[in-house]
């Protein structure tokens, strides 16, 4: 039997595979709900999260699943409409928090049937739970009463452990994309995030000059090729922030999907810095938001434009896709102008008529002023070099970096699996 797991929790994970016997493989692991249907066509068996990011409705992948012949064992965290859907689509091995790997392990082994679940279908779908009445729920818990649904209103999830995200940055020659990187990374790496930057553009230039100094060593400078072959050799910028590049020897191909494997065990947030060459068809699957930077050069626009409509036709979904205008140069045109041709017609411009919009919502400014260049480029001269940011930019870059991973610490309250053990503990003193 060949089960994949698709749940974006690691321990969970591992806990699965401890206890189920040798004759159960799994052959793969996917952290996005875009790469379940892929993963899943030689599995048998399907452990799938709500939780699992991504863009894609989670009630599409369970449906695609089943239509696949794949049993789905769906972790639904509580009840919802994901769940309904999850029983309409005949998927009865359904588990709710909190949930154990000795659950899961055992519904591998043992899927239930109708019969195992009716007093549930009956509750949940003839509609007596939300009567209040009692009703026989999964292992024979009962339903969620309305004070449950009070209480998980009130209370915020903790971030898992392992909740990670990958965004992608893109933009022209000298728009300022890889500063723009850079910048983010640094932002998250003092914020106490662990963040990776993977330069997977032609041009390595400005991440080069990282490599300079008696600190990065040989294998430092090929990273992205050890990489590939599994080994982790990055350039240690600061405590939290580890540049991937390649700025000696060759690299021919990249296997970004198995890079991503190697390093998302001990970062928190991926950057990856590409450019117009670099294989797109990572964006689909790979990375949760596409930043496409532009400056005030409307000459540029229509070359962006048709590139990200490219994306758009390979099946890269557009409500990934945000806007950051550098606005390193003064002149009339206004941030709003540039997004405006990115959502409509380009006057002038064949073949780009209102149909051709790509209805980008969120939209970024950055002032990268000279001044800041100039601090920037002498920081990387000399590695114990203060960088100077001024406080506006840092609060632009922040605005970036909230949309990236926009959970802040001091917002992190009690899981309601947490809230409750608290409160059983109690009553046992």
């Amino acid at each position: 039997m060949k089960v994949l797991l698709a749940t974006n929790i690691r321990a969970l994970d591992e806990g699965i595979k401890s206890l189920c016997n040798g004759s159960v493989e799994f052959p793969n692991e996917v952290y996005y709900r875009e790469a379940v249907e892929r993963a899943a066509e030689n599995a048998n068996v399907a452990v799938l999260s709500e939780s699992l990011p991504g863009e894609k409705d989670i009630s599409d992948v369970i449906y695609g699943l089943r239509c696949m012949g794949v049993r789905v064992i769906f972790l639904a965290g509580n009840w919802s409409n994901a769940a309904r859907a999850a029983l309409a689509a005949g998927v009865y091995d359904i588990l709710f928090d909190p949930v154990r790997p000795e659950d899961v392990a055992e519904l591998i082994e043992r899927p239930r049937s109708f019969s195992d679940v009716a007093g549930m279908v009956r509750s949940r779908v003839a509609g007596d739970a939300a009567k209040g009445t009692d009703g026989v729920g999964i292992n024979g818990a009962k339903p969620e009463t309305r004070i449950v649904t009070r209480v998980r209103r009130e209370y915020l999830y903790s971030i898992p452990s392992d909740y990670f995200k990958v965004a992608a940055f893109v933009g022209n020659r000298k728009a300022g994309t890889t500063t723009l990187v850079d910048l983010v990374a640094d932002r998250f790496g003092k914020k106490g995030k662990k963040v990776v930057v993977l330069d997977l553009t032609a041009n390595k230039r400005l991440f080069y000059l990282k490599c300079w100094g008696d600190g990065a060593q040989g294998k430092e400078k090929r990273g992205l090729e050890y990489l590939n072959k599994g080994m982790r050799h990055p350039v240690a910028v600061s405590e939290n922030y580890r540049l991937y590049t390649q700025v000696e020897g060759s690299l021919d191909e990249f296997d970004f999907f198995n890079a991503l494997e190697q390093v998302r065990y001990d970062s928190d947030v991926v950057l990856v810095d590409m450019d117009f060459d670099t294989d797109y068809s990572l964006l689909k699957y790979g990375v949760n938001a596409l930043f496409v930077v532009c400056d005030l050069n409307i000459m540029d626009v229509p070359a962006t434009k048709e590139y990200l409509k490219k994306l758009a036709g390979a099946g890269v979904n557009p409500s990934k896709m945000r806007l950051v205008v550098n606005r390193h140069m003064r002149c009339g045109v206004k941030a709003g102008d540039i997004l405006a041709m990115f959502n409509g017609p380009i006057p002038g411009i064949e073949n780009d008529g209102p149909e051709s919009g790509l209805g980008m919502e969120k939209a970024f400014a950055v002032d990268f002023e000279p001044e800041f260049y100039r601090y920037l480029l002498e920081s990387y001269m000399y590695m114990d070099y203060r960088r100077k940011v001024p406080e506006a930019i840092e609060k632009q870059a922040d605005a970036i970096c909230s949309d990236i991973y926009p959970v802040r610490e001091e917002e992190r309250g009690f899981s309601l699996g947490k809230l409750f053990s608290l409160k059983r503990g109690r009553k046992d003193n």
